[in-house]
């Protein structure tokens, strides 16, 4: 077990070193190794994998198959060194993680929360969330893409979201986009320019 411990130290610095945080999965993994140590076994097998993924009475299949999934990702690493260790399958239990349905605006609700933000007292947050609001629904850029993107801090290139910081991920729009995103900070340096309206 000592060795299955090692080598669950290992495995978390190679995966943390490509980005991973793994915080749940270190702890799932002590309490697999556990469970094995518990039930004297030198290796994870598919039965001890199972049995110890479904634990949890009442948990969401979501939640199981995480366990299940944290543990297979761990035994394909171990089985590259200890050929006496069982991989187990995909699928093997039923469900996955339950994404919530997302609501899709429609032109006229758009319109409403726009309107409803520029009744705002400052005329610098009634501008930025106008525009703010329109890129969301013009461009599909997450929240906190929008909400990060400055004029000090440009995107890598132009379209780019900037909430992403491992990846680049591209976002319709052309010049005209960016610069409505750039609309509210001249109100804070005490530009004249007319704000572009937002997209609407």
């Amino acid at each position: 077990m000592t060795d299955l411990r090692e080598t669950l130290s290992e495995y978390l610095s190679v995966r943390r070193s490509l980005g991973y945080h793994l915080v749940v999965a270190e702890h799932l993994l002590e309490q697999f190794l556990d469970y094995l140590e518990a039930n004297g076994a030198i290796a994870p097998t598919t039965a001890l994998a199972l049995s110890w993924a479904t634990l949890p009475v009442g948990a969401s299949p979501g939640w199981l198959t995480q366990r299940l999934s944290t543990v297979r990702l761990f035994a394909s690493f171990v089985a590259s060194v200890d050929p006496e260790t069982e991989v187990p399958p995909a699928g093997c239990l039923p469900g996955g993680p339950a994404r919530a349905t997302p609501y899709l605006y429609s032109d006229d609700e758009v319109e409403a929360i726009m309107a409803a933000a520029r009744q705002l007292r400052s005329p610098l947050l009634a501008h930025t969330y106008e525009t703010l609001i329109g890129l969301l629904a013009v461009s599909g850029i997450r929240i906190g893409g929008g909400d990060r993107a400055s004029s000090r801090r440009r995107p890598p290139r132009r379209g780019a979201d900037p909430g992403d910081r491992r990846e680049v991920r591209e976002v319709p729009g052309g010049p005209a986009r960016h610069k409505q995103r750039l609309g509210a900070p001249s109100l804070r340096r005490g530009s004249r320019r007319a704000l572009p309206d937002a997209a609407r």
